[in-house]
């Protein structure tokens, strides 16, 4: 978004942008300037000269903890914003694909869990045939997003942890070890495998452990080491899980049932993470 304001007059993404927020203000910029802080003479100002940005917690606004702490008015905006962005893309990639293929079946694109209201998954729901959050989150819903938009889900990019040594790095999604990542991959796929909601998950993974900034900070996501070792206890655990698809799949969780491995997951994460005790 912020990148779309900064682009040179007359770009269409910047010109788009603006035209929202200049409908949503009626073209008052006293209104504008009074909620933004800004000295802008008149709101066409948006599409040449002034770089509009949104501080970055506002990616991160559907967090109970997170929304609380932002400007009311600025939030909607920005939620607009971003509704009005995801809406033409899904309804771009829909109609393409729809003008030649009517069987088709639509994820969309995978996108953070946390990035979209449920009001604005429900907007996009009519140009997808599920939808595509990245991660089970413990404060955000995805279940309430399925809900709303009576679609099925696929997690898109689902994490089992990294492996820190050293505890440097990142730390993001960090575990103590690849033996604990198996079990935090046996935690994860039970609990989707008991989700009645949950039609499929693909991991955030590779098959071996990556150069470059990755290793710079320590992220070894791979099930083989950089120089080929076999992670063999993690190997094992993983294709145990996905073996038993069909042992667990058919037998799905009452939303009260599943409300045990999904607290499970989260525990083991606490269990494992290396951020623990920090």
């Amino acid at each position: 978004m912020n990148h779309h304001f900064s682009l040179p007059a007359g770009s269409p993404g910047r010109e788009a942008l603006s035209d929202l927020l200049i409908k949503r203000y009626a073209g008052d910029v006293k209104k504008f300037n009074a909620v933004y802080g800004t000295s802008l003479k008149d709101m066409t100002e948006l599409k040449s000269t002034f770089d509009l940005t949104y501080e970055k917690e506002y990616e991160r606004r559907n967090y109970p903890r997170v929304g609380k702490s932002l400007d009311e008015q600025k939030l909607a905006d920005f939620e607009a914003i971003v509704s009005h962005m995801c809406v033409t893309l899904y309804q771009i990639g829909h109609d393409s694909i729809r003008r030649w293929d009517a069987n088709h079946l639509i994820f969309g694109s995978f996108i953070k869990e946390w990035a979209l209201s449920i009001d604005s998954w429900k907007k996009v729901a009519p140009y997808v045939d599920m939808i595509a959050p990245q991660h089970v989150n413990e404060f955000i819903s995805v279940n309430e997003i399925a809900d709303a938009t009576n679609l099925p889900i696929i997690l898109s990019d689902e994490y089992f942890g990294f492996h820190y040594p050293g505890k440097t790095g990142s730390l993001h999604a960090g575990l103590v070890s690849h033996n604990a990542r198996g079990e935090i991959y046996r935690a994860n796929l039970m609990r989707h495998f008991k989700d009645p909601q949950v039609v499929g998950v693909t991991y955030c993974a590779c098959m071996y452990d990556q150069g470059g900034d990755t290793l710079e900070k320590n992220n070894q996501n791979g099930f083989y080491s950089l120089n080929g070792q076999p992670r063999t206890k993690l190997i094992e655990d993983v294709t145990q899980l996905n073996q038993s698809v069909y042992e667990h799949a058919t037998e799905p969780a009452s939303p009260e049932e599943l409300k045990r491995p999904h607290t499970e997951l989260f525990d083991k994460w606490k269990q494992y993470s290396v951020r623990r005790g920090r």
